[in-house]
């Protein structure tokens, strides 16, 4: 996932360029790299710099099959949008390198930046709104992608649980003990905290007494099938 900004002419991609032209003056003013002719690439780990740029002609819908394809195989040295991406991992060190490089396109076509996170066309003295943007969406992605790898942490725990006690009828105290304590994490969160420990130990015991009868009765069924 990335922040995404875009520079073109209008809403409705009226006005074209030279892509060679574009890539030209980027590489000069921004160091960037040519991935392939349609793709360039700004990245400096050592700064975690790491921004990606695609040249396209989106306009003319250029798939197969369409009179926009042919168009762009005649004349493939235009373009009409320049799309700037900055991964979310990246984006407090390179949100404003972005910034810059679409401030500057704008200004030396006379085209207009767009922030598809506000759904707004930004201008320079704008700046400081589009910086409050990423702000506001890398808080939101990092947000995210933490209840994500809670969601998966905890996932992949009650699985473990789960296939130790079908897989072995001798050690089903243990499994219990154990799906006791992924219960008591689930409920508690964060066991490293005297509180948070006592209280996950609690919960661990509630459930490894009350589910213990109940898992050797579903074994039971499931062994009489």
């Amino acid at each position: 996932m990335s922040y995404d900004l875009e520079v073109r002419s209008d809403d409705e991609y009226s006005q074209t360029t030279n892509r060679e032209e574009i890539a030209r003056f980027l590489k000069d003013q921004f160091g960037v790299r040519e991935i392939d002719p349609r793709c360039l690439i700004l990245e400096s780990p050592s700064d975690r710099q790491h921004i990606e740029i695609d040249l396209e002609l989106v306009a003319l819908n250029a798939t197969p099959g369409t009179r926009g394809e042919e168009y762009a195989r005649k004349r493939p040295g235009l373009i009409d949008s320049v799309s700037v991406a900055v991964p979310y991992s990246y984006l407090a060190t390179s949100g404003d390198r972005a910034l810059d490089i679409c401030f500057a396109v704008a200004a030396r076509l006379g085209w207009q930046v767009f922030d598809p996170q506000g759904g707004v066309y930004r201008s320079v003295s704008d700046r400081d709104a589009a910086k409050a943007t990423q702000v506001t969406s890398s808080t939101a992605f990092g947000h995210l992608q933490g209840q994500l790898n809670i969601a998966a942490h905890r996932s992949f725990f009650g699985e473990v649980v789960w296939r130790f006690v079908t897989q072995t009828r001798y050690s089903v105290g243990v499994a219990v003990v154990s799906a006791g304590l992924v219960v008591g994490y689930a409920v508690v969160g964060d066991p490293r905290s005297a509180p948070g420990f006592v209280g996950m130990i609690l919960c661990s015991a509630t459930v490894a007494l009350l589910g213990k009868p109940v898992v050797e009765a579903l074994l039971d069924r499931q062994g009489g099938r």
